[in-house]
């Protein structure tokens, strides 16, 4: 019996043209892997600037509803029920309109402070997750901020819950 030649029996493409031989690559040791973070030209606030961040936002808000409650007052009066609603819209919306369309609350922009998405900080938060995070931060309370001081990125519980993350810019 005649031998064949070996180029007869190597795999060839569509083209038939032959296929290169695949090597398996060597085995990659898992501390040579290194996690690419995104995070890395970022500084995060400190617990300090970001409660004096709400400090300004509340002075705002009372001013802010103090101005309407004369302007309403000035107008004619007004029933107990639609200056109920003014304080519920200003101290529920005044935080996420502002963290979706600027980046962050007037105490925010202040500090230097801007609100982002977790997994893309270059994008700003938008609407639906920043109600959720407002949500979250008014049904917490202060206990929402206990995680500020005991993690690298700094993110409270209700950045945690919403996909969000505060990063400072100077």
């Amino acid at each position: 019996m005649e031998s064949q030649p070996t180029d007869f029996y190597k795999e060839k493409d569509v083209l038939g043209l032959e296929k290169p031989e695949v090597t398996e690559p060597d085995q990659i040791q898992e501390d040579e892997i290194k996690e690419i973070d995104i995070y890395q030209d970022f500084e995060f606030p400190t617990l300090l600037q970001r409660v004096q961040a709400l400090f300004i936002d509340t002075i705002i808000i009372v001013f802010v509803f103090f101005s309407t409650s004369y302007l309403i007052d000035f107008a004619g009066s007004a029933p107990n029920w639609l200056r109920a609603t003014i304080i519920v819209f200003m101290l529920y919306l005044y935080e996420p309109v502002l963290v979706s369309t600027i980046g962050g609350t007037i105490g925010h922009r202040a500090l230097k402070l801007r609100v982002r998405r977790y997994n893309n900080p270059e994008k700003r938060l938008i609407i639906v997750p920043a109600l959720f995070r407002t949500f979250l931060k008014w049904l917490l309370g202060w206990l929402s901020f206990l995680t500020v001081t005991f993690n690298k990125k700094r993110r409270a519980i209700h950045d945690m819950g919403s996909g969000s993350i505060v990063v400072s810019l100077g």
